[in-house]
């Protein structure tokens, strides 16, 4: 029963990086505090604003030769609260900005099994894409379906959509919304000798 009382929060040590789209920053690369580099993710700018904005607005700072985006957050007065408020992000606004069927621990749980060049690549956990509209059979490009380099008995479905967005999938997931595509992939693939 108590466990339900207490929301679990994700502090944001620091942004890494950002990808850019017509002038306006569309993707935050986060380092978590307490968590390795290697667990970095890639986070909705809209999100990372609204819960970050005094960190957002740091990082922008300290690249005074970059033009800034037209999406900053606004400065805002300083308010009566902890610095751990101010730079947290609670596990229900994490699930809501990774709009999948996976709790937020199985998308933790899965992350450490994502290889680092395809986070690089701009692969990310869904967050805005796909959503209730998506057609899956056919918005997606191509997927790519791969095994955990820590552990190859998990594997992770990576899909390229038509729109330009790459995501990155449970196995499960992608059974259920796009099992002939799956199929398809895997007849691709397949080598007689």
């Amino acid at each position: 029963e108590e466990e339900n009382d207490t929301e679990e929060e994700y502090e944001v040590e620091k942004i890494e990086g950002h990808r850019l789209y017509k002038g306006k920053v569309v993707k935050y690369e986060i380092k978590w505090k307490g968590y390795s580099s290697s667990e970095n993710t890639v986070e909705s700018a809209t999100t990372i604003h609204a819960d970050v904005p005094d960190i957002c607005l740091a990082y922008w700072d300290s690249m005074p030769n970059i033009d800034k985006p037209s999406n900053l957050p606004e400065k805002k007065p300083k308010e009566n609260s902890t610095s751990s408020n101010a730079s947290s992000i609670s596990e229900g606004n994490k699930k809501e900005s990774c709009k999948s069927n996976d709790s937020a621990k199985q998308i933790k749980n899965y992350l450490r099994h994502v290889p680092k060049y395809m986070i690089e690549l701009g692969y990310v956990f869904p967050n805005s894409w796909p959503n209730n509209k998506t057609r899956w059979n056919t918005d997606l490009r191509r997927i790519c379906v791969q095994a955990s380099p820590i552990e190859p008995k998990t594997m992770l479905c990576y899909i390229e959509w038509n729109n330009g967005e790459r995501t990155i999938h449970s196995m499960p997931e992608v059974h259920k919304k796009i099992p002939e595509a799956l199929i398809q992939y895997y007849e691709e693939r397949l080598l007689f000798v």
